[in-house]
């Protein structure tokens, strides 16, 4: 993907007013890995205390699941941040903004049938929500977007500096955005 396009190089044939975003997973993964290296140092914490209340090292294999269960996640945690899937991309025209539901359902939006737009977050991950006209379920942008300065002059360019989607991108303080 070219950092200064926003495209990929599959989107070559798209037109020129499509932007095309994606997700910068890393601070999620981080997060994500101090977690799971927490619990695995808890785990080596439980293995020592049960080898020195019995006097010999745990020979069952609840001792390897142990051990080999927070590594394992570790390292897909860690695979699965180095490209999320295309799918995941947020595209953005002059007509509108094709972004995701929190269930991962995508939907093109029209500038004009953004009602509400606000910061929020889940499970501690930032995101803009989008409240659309007629839909129940809110789109959901996050804020740690590769290139999310071009991303918020994009939106501005697109919907206009009066789109509430703009003011809301406006009022991210600065050390979110990369």
């Amino acid at each position: 993907m070219s950092e200064e396009t926003g495209q990929t190089p599959d989107d070559k044939e798209l037109d020129e007013t499509i932007r095309v975003f994606r997700p910068d997973t890393w601070p999620t993964v981080r997060a994500v890995l101090w977690v799971l290296g927490g619990l695995q140092v808890f785990c080596w914490i439980l293995i020592v205390q049960d080898w020195i209340s019995n006097g010999k090292f745990p020979q069952s294999d609840s001792a390897k699941v142990i051990v080999a269960g927070p590594l394992i996640a570790i390292l897909a945690a860690w695979a699965l941040s180095r490209r999320p899937p295309k799918y995941n991309y947020i595209i953005v025209n002059a007509k509108g903004i094709r972004a995701f539901t929190k269930i991962g359902e995508a939907q093109f939006v029209h500038w004009e049938d953004i009602e509400l737009a606000m910061v929020g977050y889940s499970w501690g991950i930032p995101h803009v929500a989008i409240t659309v006209t007629g839909r129940r379920a809110p789109l959901v942008v996050p804020i740690w977007i590769v290139n999310f300065q071009a991303f918020v002059k994009t939106i501005e360019a697109y919907a206009g500096e009066s789109n509430v989607l703009t003011q809301v991108l406006h009022t991210i303080p600065s050390d979110r955005k990369r």
